[in-house]
């Protein structure tokens, strides 16, 4: 399988970097129209898009918190282990803000969905 991976096509890696980018470059908190518009581009590129998007988006994320984990670690001369627990101690300290999101919501996310679906 490793003999036919193209490793100069566009990876789900790649997708995540850019949205984060995007998202993290937007002067405006509240407004995530940067982001948006860059995961909307690859949903409609037919190269990327497709049934095993978004668990490839979900499984890239991933891959991208694991590097910064190892990343901070190394910086900071500490396990990965002990990033982890500090990264998990600063988000549970942010968790009431990062909840105000509705992105971030199982209910609002699938409504959103199903309303959508349902207006094709």
């Amino acid at each position: 399988m490793e003999d036919h991976i193209d490793k100069s096509g566009t990876t789900y890696t790649d997708i995540v970097l850019q949205v984060l980018s995007a998202y993290l470059s937007s002067e405006d908190m509240d407004s995530y129209d940067l982001a948006n518009e860059v995961i909307e581009t690859y949903h409609n590129d037919p190269k990327v898009s497709g049934p095993g998007m978004l668990p490839g988006l979900f499984f890239s994320s991933i891959i991208h918190m694991s590097l910064m984990l190892k990343i901070l670690s190394g910086v900071n001369n500490i396990s990965i282990q002990e990033a982890l627990k500090k990264y998990a101690l600063s988000y549970e300290g942010m968790r009431d803000m990062v909840c105000l999101m509705p992105q971030v919501h199982p209910s609002i996310v699938n409504e959103i969905i199903e309303k959508f679906q349902n207006d094709l």
